[in-house]
Order: structure tokens, then C-alpha cells, then sequence
């Protein structure tokens, strides 16, 4: 009987009961673990021990029966638990960190763009404006250059004036 064996051996046991009387077993196990007067750090060993043995033994058992037999606590203590909350963080980081980097990435690209798209601007009303004197020393009117250029005629003028001081 397992119940009169030591709890170490009962534990050790468990790897080679059946499927179905080990869920049953490990219970009391987990009981009996809790009432012997065994240190924080044994406890924790023999909890995570059965709880390993019932993760191979069981694969599909599931959260709410693990919770069942474990307290959140004792469940939390476990290596399983442990490397488990590992893990998911890492995952989770790295989630973060790849939509941040997306995100980044959209926002430069947007800058980078609304940038080039001003400095395009800048330039063509640069060259607007550079083009005035040819094109009136080419014998255009001020008019005819500004309905040109899609400016006023006192752009073209000022223009005009400033690149000729003398006139």
C-alpha cells in the first residue's frame, strides 16, 4: 500500500501506476506531502516531482485539474511552473518588441517621406523662381510667365526686381 510506504518511495511509485489511478495517487501524495513536517525546500522538491511525473504520465491533463490538485501557490513553486512563466515572457517581450519595432518603423518611414515629399516641394518652387529671369529675358511678359508658372504677377515682379537691382 502506497499509503505506508515513506513518501519518497510513494513518490518514485507514482512513475509506474496506470493512467488511471495516478491522478488519484498523486492527490495523495500532494496531502500527505503537505502534513509530514518536511522542509519548505523538500516540499517544494517532492511537489515538483510529482507535478513532472504527472505532466508525463497525464500530458493532457489540463490547468483546472492541476489547480485541483495543487494549491496556486504550490502550483507556482514548481519548476514547471517556473520555466513555463519563463517561457511566456520571453514570448511576450519579443511580441512587444516586434510591433514596437513595426510601429517604429511606420513612424520613420512616414517622416522620411513627408520629409522628401517637402524637400521635392522646396526644390520645384526653388527652381520656379530661378526660372523667372530666363524666362523673361527670353522676351515673356510678366503675366505670361506667372500663368507659366501658376504665380502671381507680383511674385514674378519681386522676382524680377531683386535678380536686377538696376532696372
Amino acid at each position: 500500500d502506497a499509503a505506508s510506504l515513506p513518501i519518497g518511495i510513494a513518490t518514485i511509485k507514482l512513475i509506474i501506476e496506470n493512467q488511471k489511478t495516478a491522478k488519484a495517487k498523486a492527490e495523495e501524495l500532494i496531502s500527505r506531502t503537505k502534513q509530514q513536517g518536511l522542509t519548505q525546500l523538500q516540499q517544494r522538491q517532492l511537489l515538483d516531482l510529482i507535478g513532472t511525473i504527472l505532466l508525463y504520465k497525464l500530458p493532457k491533463i489540463n490547468r483546472k485539474e492541476l489547480k485541483a490538485m495543487f494549491k496556486v501557490s504550490d502550483l507556482r513553486k514548481t519548476t514547471f511552473y517556473q520555466e513555463l512563466k519563463e517561457e511566456l515572457q520571453e514570448e511576450i517581450e519579443q511580441k512587444v518588441e516586434q510591433k514596437v519595432k513595426q510601429k517604429v518603423r511606420k513612424e520613420v518611414e512616414q517622416e522620411v517621406k513627408q520629409k522628401v515629399e517637402q524637400e521635392v516641394k522646396q526644390k520645384a518652387e526653388q527652381d520656379k523662381l530661378e526660372s523667372i529671369s530666363r524666362l523673361l529675358d527670353l522676351g515673356l511678359t510678366p503675366e505670361q510667365v506667372a500663368q507659366g508658372l501658376n504665380l502671381s504677377v507680383e511674385v514674378v515682379t519681386q522676382v524680377a526686381q531683386s535678380n536686377n537691382p538696376g532696372s
